[in-house]
C-alpha cells in the first residue's frame, strides 16, 4: 500500500464539501499491537478500486498516530453508497505495507467485515457494507501474522 495523503482534519473538510445526503460512518479499531507508527486508511467504493490498495483509487484515505488497544474515528457527511475500508498499522513509519520473503504481513491488517485474516485475497464484495443516510459503524480488529 502506497503512502496514504489526508490527514483526517483534511479528509472531513473535502468530504463535507461535496456531498448532498448526509451519512456518518464510525469505525473502530481493535487489537492495535502498539503505539508506533500510523494507522493507514482507505475507503472504496468499489471492486476495482478495492483491489488496487491504491490510495489514487480510495474515495477516502488517511493516517493517524497509533495507540495501542483501541481506536476509533467518524467520518461525517459522507455519500451513502457501498464501501469497504481497509487498514494498515504502519509500526516503522516507512509508507509501505512491509511483507517478508514469502510474502507474509510484518505488519497488523484488517478489513471491513473482518474478512480476510484467512484468505491470500479478500474480494469486495465480502468487505463491503451499506452506508445509508444517518450513522453506521463498522468494527475491525487487527491481524498480526507475526
Amino acid at each position: 500500500m502506497k503512502k496514504l495523503f489526508l490527514t483526517l482534519p483534511g479528509l472531513l473538510a473535502v468530504m463535507g464539501s461535496c456531498v448532498s445526503h448526509a451519512a456518518e460512518l464510525t469505525l473502530k479499531f481493535e487489537d492495535i499491537r502498539s503505539s508506533k507508527g500510523r494507522l493507514l486508511v482507505a475507503v472504496y467504493d468499489s471492486q476495482t478500486a478495492f483491489e488496487t490498495q491504491s490510495d489514487n483509487q480510495a474515495i477516502a484515505s488517511f493516517n493517524l498516530p497509533a495507540t495501542a488497544g483501541m481506536q476509533g474515528v467518524t467520518l461525517h457527511d459522507l455519500p451513502e453508497g457501498r464501501y469497504a475500508v481497509s487498514l494498515h498499522h504502519d509500526e516503522n513509519d516507512n509508507g509501505e505495507f512491509d511483507l517478508n520473503g514469502r510474502n507474509f504481513p510484518l505488519e497488523g491488517f484488517a478489513f471491513s467485515n473482518n474478512v480476510g485474516a484467512d484468505k491470500e485475497v479478500t474480494e469486495f464484495s465480502e468487505a463491503a457494507f451499506d452506508v445509508g443516510e444517518g450513522s453506521t459503524r463498522q468494527n475491525m480488529t487487527l491481524v498480526y501474522i507475526k
